[in-house]
């Protein structure tokens, strides 16, 4: 349907047909089908932007680069030699294998079950950890590190474990270096220790924490012990 196009001016006029200079100070306005009206002004606004939506679009875009999901790139890195091929390369052996555009990984897959390097550290991760209670022990005083070695080592023969021990944590006690001491002479004559044993004392590091923490609030007691007076002073006082 052919769209009826109007002149509707600001200033009346007597003529029937408006004036040149009406015309030129009129209003656009578009009547479609005698229902609807559109402003002229939105129209050219919609196709300058249509324009720039066909030219956005014409644009090339730089493509993403595709995320990594094989469990292969765990054993691999990405390297570039000075001429630009790119190379991957195994994180435990070093062989260098070429990459492939189109992502394929089958020669990847290939050398982790092959690499003997690989093979190793999987077969170390399968160790797993457990923790449990063997005893409970009262040790009667005076606590002198003899006794408390004695009582530990007994419990180690009762589960048939004196051989198998790695390390003893303890906490920075001179009674305890003691016990270690005795421990390690007993089982360095097994040959049963880890490197001769220099592995086998491990100092608790939450007790080493709490007496650097200890020993700087030493410093500020008397900020401490005010600080405290005046909470109880305040939550004592019934206002």
């Amino acid at each position: 349907m052919t769209p009826n196009i109007q002149y509707l001016t600001e200033l009346e006029s007597t003529a029937d047909t408006p004036t040149m200079e009406s015309t030129q100070n009129s209003e656009f306005v578009v009547t479609i089908a005698g229902d609807r009206e559109v402003d002229a002004v939105s129209a050219v606004a919609g196709a300058e932007q249509i324009d720039a939506t066909n030219n956005e679009e014409s644009t090339t875009f730089t493509k993403r680069k595709r995320k990594k999901t094989s469990g292969v790139w765990e054993y691999f890195r990405l390297v570039k030699l000075l001429d630009g091929t790119d190379l991957c390369e195994c994180i435990h052996c070093g062989l260098k294998i070429k990459k492939f555009k189109k992502g394929i990984t089958t020669p990847f897959h290939r050398h982790v079950g092959d690499c003997p390097k690989i093979k190793a550290v999987n077969k170390d991760s399968d160790f797993k950890l457990h923790k449990c209670i063997l005893n409970f022990v009262d040790v009667p005083p005076p606590y002198s590190g003899v006794c408390i070695y004695d009582s530990l080592f007994k419990c180690l023969k009762e589960w048939n474990i004196e051989t198998k021990v790695t390390t003893l944590t303890v906490d920075n006690v001179k009674t305890n270096d003691v016990v270690v001491r005795k421990l390690m002479e007993n089982l360095n004559l097994q040959k049963k220790l880890v490197v001769g044993g220099k592995l086998f004392h491990v100092w608790c590091c939450a007790h080493i924490l709490n007496l650097l923490v200890q020993d700087c609030l030493g410093e500020i007691e008397d900020i401490i012990h005010n600080v405290r007076e005046s909470v109880k002073h305040v939550n004592a006082y019934p206002g």
